[in-house]
């Protein structure tokens, strides 16, 4: 049993149905700018949104335009932001993506812990959690579906947050600290988990956390600083006495 209750999506592997749980805010928070860095934006972005990509890219003659994350992005968003007429999807999207994992930093240790990490407790096979190496060893999946494992967590997980605009991948604008040291070792998720479900908008941090996917938090996050803003400025002429 999951000690998650996030959603669980569908996904064939190796020709086994199986379930793979969105990751919960904080993990996946802290996860996110080790996947960019490691994998780049570029091919993140590919891992997070493929469909959307591959269609943009068919209906665009793009050869030579795409050069970063940004560009897949306009394109995923927005396929007719270029000019052209439909050119060879496969062969280009094949020479990014080549590009692309020619310079990612994938060392075996660190692409076997971020599996741990994405996968073990997550994954679901047969109406069993797969909890550790030996549970994922006992599938006998071909070596291949470790990728397509953590292709479909990246998709599912960070997909709907790396097409959201505006939208940094990499990092977080970090909000005035006012000379207060931030606290150490606490996830930025958590920090705002908490300051959430102080507004009402959860019964409780813990029901963010374990409950709620990333990019609900997100929303409701932009939300909460939009509000905050809004009412700062319309009280900031009584404040001043005008």
């Amino acid at each position: 049993m999951s000690r998650w209750r996030q959603p669980w999506e569908r996904v064939d592997i190796d020709g086994v149905r199986c379930h793979l749980q969105i990751l919960d805010p904080a993990t996946a928070f802290e996860m996110e700018p080790e996947l960019v860095r490691v994998l780049g934006e570029t091919l993140a972005l590919a891992c997070a949104a493929p469909h959307e990509i591959i269609g943009a890219v068919w209906r665009s003659s793009v050869a030579g335009w795409i050069d970063t994350a940004q560009d897949l992005r306009t394109l995923a968003t927005d396929a007719h932001a270029v000019p052209g007429a439909a050119t060879d999807a496969i062969v280009l999207l094949g020479r990014i993506l080549g590009t692309c994992l020619t310079e990612a930093d994938l060392r075996p240790a660190w692409v076997i812990s971020v599996f741990g990490r994405l996968i073990y407790g997550r994954l679901k096979v047969n109406g069993e959690v797969v909890e550790t190496a030996a549970d994922y060893a006992a599938l006998n999946f071909r070596p291949m579906a470790k990728w397509q494992l953590m292709a479909a967590q990246i998709k599912q997980s960070f997909g709907p947050l790396w097409l959201r605009s505006p939208y940094n991948m990499r990092s977080k604008i970090p909000a005035p600290s006012y000379g207060v040291p931030q606290p150490k070792d606490v996830p930025l998720a958590v920090r705002w988990a908490d300051n959430l479900a102080r507004l009402g908008s959860a019964g409780s941090s813990r029901e963010i956390l374990h409950e709620w996917t990333p990019v609900e938090m997100i929303e409701v996050v932009e939300n909460a600083a939009y509000q905050a803003e809004f009412e700062r400025r319309a009280t900031a002429p009584a404040r001043s006495g005008e």
